[in-house]
């Protein structure tokens, strides 16, 4: 048991001893991209190192008017430049961060499943067996505009990995998802009910 103890907490700092050893610095971007997304959602600055250290964070650059397929991979924070989507358009200077941020749909999803399996196993118990019908969601994809867009890549599969041995990471991650979820939520009501305003009304 105390072997097994050890080895957890071992698995746990060996990101943040990392972090300590590589002396690294942060750039104007990294700087940037922890006022305006991470600082918001409680994270510290170690472990924000942290998962630019383990690569869990990475900058990409687009060209003009690539296009881009979220496949749960990935989550993506627009950094500069422009992008569209059947969600609508979206720039660098938008205040919104659900606006900015790609793929934490997926990445809810990916949440859901131990809760998802943990539930199917106490299912089994029964003896009447039903077919579950498992919603398929739209492949969605993003087209950069003509002038580029530079954006923070992270890495679903590493944070989940980090998540596990983190309880304060795993906080703010899912801050960030439930923040996002609400902003996307109040923004279609709003728009819900600008387009019920002007529909004209019968005397």
């Amino acid at each position: 048991m105390l072997a097994l103890s050890a080895r957890s907490f071992l698995k746990s700092v060996r990101p943040m001893i990392a972090v300590v050893a590589s002396n690294s610095t942060l750039t104007v971007r990294d700087r940037k991209a922890y006022s305006l997304l991470f600082d918001i959602i409680g994270m510290s600055v170690l472990q924000f190192k942290t998962l630019l250290t383990s690569k869990t964070l990475e900058w990409v650059q687009l060209g003009p008017n690539e296009e881009m397929e979220l496949d749960g991979e990935f989550i993506y924070w627009l950094y500069s430049g422009e992008t569209s989507s059947s969600n609508g358009d979206c720039n660098s200077t938008s205040n919104s961060i659900s606006s900015r941020i790609f793929g934490e749909v997926q990445f809810a999803k990916k949440l859901q499943e131990p809760l998802h399996t943990a539930s199917k196993k106490k299912s089994k118990v029964k003896k009447v067996e039903s077919t579950e019908v498992v919603p398929v969601s739209k492949q969605r994809n993003i087209y950069v505009g003509q002038d580029g867009a530079v954006l923070l890549r992270i890495s679903t599969s590493k944070l989940l990995e980090l998540m596990n041995d983190d309880d304060e990471l795993t906080t703010s991650i899912q801050r960030l998802v439930l923040l996002c979820m609400q902003e996307k939520l109040t923004r279609s009501c709003e728009e819900e009910d600008m387009r019920n305003s002007s529909i004209p009304v019968a005397i």
